[in-house]
């Protein structure tokens, strides 16, 4: 009767939903996944900035002032 290769009609279409879905998850997780990415990115660009205003706060300005004071000062 409905009987085609390999299931019913209903059958194929649970298959096809069900591979629709899978093909839902498996985008969300590749884009969790790149958002994570990104998130360390960023987290790793603050810890680069944190660590480069670290160092120019420390070094001696012209005049033999420690930066810290003058950048305490702005």
């Amino acid at each position: 009767m409905n009987r085609r290769r390999g299931g019913t009609i209903d059958q194929k279409v649970a298959a096809g939903q069900a591979s629709e879905v899978g093909e839902r998850e498996n985008k969300r997780e590749l884009l969790r996944s790149e958002i994570n990415q990104g998130m360390v990115c960023v987290r790793d660009a603050a810890a680069a900035a944190a660590a480069a205003a670290a160092v120019s706060a420390t070094s001696t300005s012209r005049d033999g002032v420690r930066g810290v004071a003058l950048h305490a000062s702005k």
